[in-house]
């Protein structure tokens, strides 16, 4: 799951002198807690164009540090680690290459939210997107050529109703989460279908909240959406082993968590939309730090957030409401 699932991924750079968040995060009970990253810069504006935005969705970072970010405009585009713009490619429709969305169906606190696409990358570079209104999944490769597809609208395995994440496990088996059936299911790379992992379905339609996943290097799946505000850990195999409540005290309570991911280092970070926060814990749920704040300047996200970490640490952030991505990397000793 990313229990590893994510398919939604999201003109120039913008050039933001660097923003230091090392004076702590404050909670609305005046408590400060640290802050160990930096606001390195920033892409994106709205339009169709290259390297703009029409609500990007999801975002992913692949094994080279290129990023791919799903847009609810039913395209993909990818990008150097830095934002400078490589390529895009996908379109509307029900053909290969192609990709679908539907209507609005949630406004959550943070304003007004879609789950459409969402992405996720292999070791060896092919990329898995989730094409939630055709209920399939499609693989490409990393420029963008169509590989493969699975997937038809239905309850019986392999069948999808509204597929909103995609992830890759520690094996390379791809797992996918359904809004629709509100199951997790496990497949090979090019399809074949291995397990499904029923989820609790008892605050389901509250909120209509995102269903997101995510996995470790030890195969460890993270999952957000099945019970408000809480982080839930599995096996690969499925198995329950715990989790933990995002609260922090001083905070709102989490009730709209909207995208999860881990890190190299194993760190869990998660975007809660009811204040706009990225969240940080240990793999255990232990709290280590956050930042953020609900708006519309640097550092700051209006609603509808998706996050991905890159192999050197960098959190990418696509803030979807202000049709940019963000990029944070850790504090150096040199920046203290």
């Amino acid at each position: 799951m990313r229990f590893a699932f994510r398919a939604r991924i999201f003109l120039a750079v913008c050039g933001l002198s660097s923003t230091v968040f090392g004076g702590g995060t404050t909670a609305k009970n005046g408590e400060t807690y640290p802050v160990d990253y930096i606001l390195t810069g920033s892409w994106g504006s709205r339009g169709s164009g290259p390297a703009q935005f029409e609500t990007p969705e999801d975002i992913a970072v692949a094994e080279d540090g290129t990023i791919y970010v799903t847009d609810y405009a039913n395209f993909v585009q990818y990008f150097t680690s830095d934002g400078s713009f490589i390529g895009k490619w996908g379109s509307g429709g029900t053909g290969d290459g192609q990709f679908f969305h539907p209507h609005q169906i949630a406004i959550p606190p943070g304003g007004d939210w879609r789950i459409n696409c969402a992405v996720a990358i292999t070791q060896n570079g092919t990329v898995y997107v989730a094409d939630a209104g055709n209920n399939r999944v499609q693989y490409f490769t990393r420029s963008g050529s169509f590989l493969g597809k699975w997937g038809s609208k239905g309850s019986a395995p392999g069948e999808f109703e509204r597929p909103v994440d995609v992830a890759v496990g520690s094996y390379g088996d791809i797992y996918v989460a359904e809004a629709g059936n509100w199951r997790i299911q496990c497949f090979t790379s090019t399809g074949s279908f291995l397990a499904q992992k029923p989820l609790n379905r008892s605050y389901e339609r509250l909120l209509a909240r995102p269903l997101r996943l995510g996995f470790d290097a030890h195969g460890i799946g993270y999952v957000i959406g099945p019970t408000p505000g809480k982080v839930e850990r599995y096996t690969y195999y499925g198995s329950y082993l715990g989790g933990w409540n995002t609260h922090v005290p001083g905070e709102s309570v989490s009730e709209w968590l909207q995208a999860i991911a881990v890190g190299p280092d194993g760190t869990v970070f998660v975007a809660d939309g009811t204040d706009g926060k990225v969240k940080r814990f240990s793999t255990t749920g232990s709290f280590l730090n956050m930042w953020g704040s609900s708006g519309h300047g640097n550092g700051k996200f209006a609603g509808g957030m998706s996050v991905a970490v890159g192999p050197d640490g960098t959190v990418y952030v696509a803030d979807a409401l202000q049709h940019r991505v963000q990029y944070f990397r850790p504090v150096a000793a040199e920046d203290k």
